[in-house]
């Protein structure tokens, strides 16, 4: 598949994702998601899970947001002070469900490496391409980095659920140091090897690596175009 395709498609899941309120609709693009970063990332099923753990408070604390502040609808559960609505149940699992739509169809991305979306994006300036590939890395290098300074805690004896509340808010301040000061350092010499490269270089540009749409990259367009007018018939003609 051409790396174009795989950028349409999450273009098309993700967009979909902002329009469509269904929750059904919503779980079924979620499923659709985890289906294709299973196939296309080539990442296990724990990966992903692993994953999803960082961004589980996040969407914990909207849905308990939007459950008791939102209000409309039938009344679900009524305490006095505090009441449930069903309109701010169905928010609550929209703006879950979404959120889980982005994150798995990130992955999709942050498979490919910078030369792939490069390929995918050479319409942009290379500028805009490279900061794009940059982001889409830029977190798992970050989990990966956070999980070597935390293994590394661990070797020297430093069992953080046995720390107090100010042990731990010191423990968290030196993780962030570390993460960040390498972070830096990671940037400063990836800014070397592109100048080294010629980046930014005035004339003409070659890519190294050529790929031409092939007939799968046909047929996913059309199977695309083919979803979207079976959407709109759905929602305007119920």
């Amino acid at each position: 598949m051409h790396p174009l395709s795989r950028v349409l498609i999450v273009l098309w899941i993700t967009s979909l994702a902002v329009i469509l309120r269904d929750p059904w609709l919503l779980l079924s693009l979620l499923a659709l998601s985890i289906m294709l970063a299973l196939l296309l990332s080539r990442r296990q099923l724990s990966s992903l899970l692993k994953s999803v753990k960082v961004i589980i408070p996040v969407i914990l604390s909207v849905f308990v947001i939007q459950l008791i502040f939102r209000k409309g609808g039938a009344k679900l559960l009524d305490l006095g002070i505090l009441s449930i609505h069903i309109e701010g149940l169905l928010l609550g699992l929209e703006v879950g469900l979404r959120l889980l739509i982005l994150l798995f169809s990130a992955t999709l991305l942050s498979a490919l490496s910078y030369a792939e979306l490069r390929l995918a994006l050479k319409f942009l300036p290379e500028e805009l391409s490279f900061l794009i590939s940059y982001v889409l890395h830029l977190l798992p290098r970050l989990r990966e980095r956070l999980r070597e300074v935390s293994q590394g805690l661990k070797q020297r004896g430093i069992v953080q659920k046995e720390l107090s509340l100010k042990e731990k808010i010191l423990v968290y301040r030196i993780l962030s140091l570390a993460v960040l000061a390498s972070l830096i350092q990671s940037s400063e010499m990836q800014a070397i090897q592109l100048e080294l490269r010629g980046f930014r270089r005035q004339g003409k540009k070659s890519f190294l690596y050529h790929r031409k749409p092939s007939w799968l990259d046909l047929w996913v367009c059309v199977l695309l175009l083919g979803l979207s007018f079976l959407l709109v018939n759905l929602r305007y003609h119920p």
